[in-house]
């Protein structure tokens, strides 16, 4: 789990950068880097450590637009200053900052240092520079389209090029990834917390999605190349809502919250003449619901937890066998269900997804929610079994 934010516009993108990668911190914290445009071509600083020690390195001198900055949280290499994102290729032409996994990236890897690349990280996001700058194309949005074709894996990524300076490129595959629309000027980020001090306008982008991103908007389009539509929202968070406050830490103020949280996740959908509540997005009918023999429950790291609970509760509440799975682990597997709830922390939503879908694949149910839910999903196949059970008593 990574921390990305970008920008494109008439400011510098410096401090525009620093601040949001501050809000994304909780994503990744033993690395950090930042890249800029300038006449000369990429500026890039990165270091070992936390954002603050990226912001001392940097000198007055180190301003431009349009930038891109990343906070890591390692995983293909050790924490140090070569491993830090971003990435660019051997001429420093293409940066590249990333979130996710690429799976085949040791082939890959070795193909290029067969082919003479000389890699400076152990990292697998490195390879994707390399791969983006080989491309012949004019287009830089074709050249990461052509490179991700042939990817396999997860990714949330940005990439700067030197030869296209008014644009950015992004991408999603099973990472989150946020723009944020302004005026004459754009956001990029992993988390809306980067952007809200700058707009409320966002575009959240879906899998298998590339975005061109350009100070005046954006396009957006498959990865096959077809053209899709997306029309900006407004979220209710200001920047106060991210903030600490009077508490040590985030994670005492999230504790603290947690009654309101709970109620406003309640508010509108609990119906307390039948017993039952309603949960927008969750698209099973009743017939759907009695079918219900198993249940499976997906999710990392938090939500995971709350999936533990929730299963414990199914068991207790519905009487149906309940279980819950890291997701990360459960893609591997090739099973066999017919219900599979997917519980996510707000910080990455999209990790069950690619599990989800091989349920998808099997004809089993699948839906997807929140961890803050998980108490009202399990109440509500609890009200499934008890109408099951009235209606066999009837029979």
């Amino acid at each position: 789990m990574c921390g990305i934010v970008g920008y494109i516009g008439k400011r510098d993108a410096t401090p525009i950068l620093i601040e949001g990668l501050h809000r994304v911190e909780y994503r990744g914290y033993d690395s950090a880097g930042i890249a800029v445009m300038r006449p000369g071509g990429l500026q890039v600083t990165k270091c070992k450590g936390r954002v603050r020690d990226l912001e001392a390195m940097l000198s007055k001198r180190f301003k431009g637009a349009p930038g891109i900055a990343h906070t890591r949280w390692a995983t293909h290499g050790e924490p140090s200053d070569d491993n830090a994102h971003p990435h660019c290729d051997t001429a420093n032409r293409i940066a590249v900052v990333h979130n996710g996994i690429i799976e085949n990236a040791a082939a890959i890897r070795a193909r290029l240092v067969a082919e003479g690349v000389s890699l400076r990280s152990e990292t697998d996001t490195e390879v994707l520079a390399h791969l983006i700058a080989a491309v012949k194309t004019d287009s830089l949005a074709d050249a990461v389209r052509q490179v991700l074709q042939g990817i396999s894996g997860t990714y949330a990524l940005a990439v700067l090029d030197a030869e296209h300076p008014d644009v950015i490129i992004v991408a999603r595959n099973g990472g989150p990834v946020v723009l944020g629309v302004g005026e004459r000027e754009m956001f990029v980020a992993s988390d809306p917390a980067a952007l809200v001090l700058h707009t409320r306008r966002v575009v959240h982008l879906d899998d298998g999605e590339i975005a061109v991103v350009r100070a005046d908007g954006f396009e957006t389009s498959a990865l096959d190349g077809g053209v899709t539509t997306k029309v900006p929202s407004m979220i209710e968070w200001t920047p106060g809502s991210f903030e600490k406050g009077d508490f040590a830490h985030y994670m005492r103020k999230e504790i603290v919250e947690q009654p309101d949280a709970v109620r406003r996740t309640l508010s509108g959908r609990l119906e307390p003449r039948f017993q039952t509540t309603h949960l927008g997005g969750i698209e099973l009918s009743a017939s759907d619901l009695l079918g219900i023999r198993r249940v499976k429950i997906l999710g990392c790291g938090s939500a995971y937890i709350a999936g533990s609970m929730g299963a414990h509760l199914i068991e207790e509440l519905a009487r149906l066998p309940a279980h819950a799975e890291a997701a990360s682990e459960f893609r591997y597997r090739n099973p066999s269900s017919n219900a599979t709830p997917s519980t996510s922390p707000s910080a990455s939503p999209a990790r069950p997804s690619r599990p989800s879908r091989r349920y998808r694949r099997s004809n089993a149910k699948a839906v997807g929610f929140s961890a803050s839910s998980m108490l009202w999903v399990a109440r509500l196949v609890a009200s499934a079994a008890e109408v099951s059970t009235f209606m066999r008593g009837r029979r």
